[in-house]
């Protein structure tokens, strides 16, 4: 499920590598056109602890940031099966957003199957959104453990607490203490 709201700027994290990589001339075009008309797309974020990542709309978020605006229109991408969506959505919204040829269209498609097929590939979306030691301790200690589906809802479940409480509730769970999501 997904939401619309107005977050602060500063409440936003982008996250490390655009898609889709922009030209100046497309970025000058675009920024011309957020500063003409505003933004007609909102931004596409989850919630990571207290903060929002970005899963679309990179480039118009440091547009936005170099306009210097506080808040800006998001689309909040809900929990549940919450790695599917952080690994599909970008792809995705490339797919169906973007004008691309049927070559291109077909190579974003192949990426995607790609990176729902191989957990190493979502563990490097995942890796975003958590700490590098606990990102580190969920590749070591949940990929082997568990199923994806069942790894979707542990991480799900743990990413907006603190990282000392994540890295708790994962050694709970290689121990099989019954009481780790407690």
């Amino acid at each position: 499920m997904a939401s619309l709201t107005i977050l602060k700027v500063a409440e936003i994290m982008p996250t490390k590598q655009p898609l889709h990589e922009v030209s100046n001339e497309e970025k000058k075009k675009l920024k011309d056109s957020i500063k003409e008309i505003g933004l007609l797309y909102p931004l596409v974020v989850t919630r990571t602890g207290d903060k929002y990542k970005i899963l679309d709309g990179r480039t118009r978020f440091q547009i936005i940031r170099q306009l210097g605006w506080d808040v800006v229109p998001c689309l909040i991408v809900e929990e549940d099966n919450w790695i599917e969506k952080i690994t599909r959505i970008p792809f995705e919204l490339e797919l169906y957003r973007r004008h691309l040829s049927s070559g291109e269209r077909k190579k974003y498609e192949k990426v995607l199957q790609k990176k729902i097929d191989r957990p190493e590939d979502i563990l490097e979306s995942i890796g975003e959104f958590f700490t590098p030691k606990v990102a580190e301790k969920i590749k070591e200690a949940l990929l082997e453990r568990f199923e994806l589906d069942a790894m979707s809802k542990i991480v799900s479940a743990i990413k907006n607490l603190p990282a000392e409480k994540q890295l708790q509730i994962i050694d709970k769970l290689i121990t099989g203490s019954s009481d780790a999501m407690a």
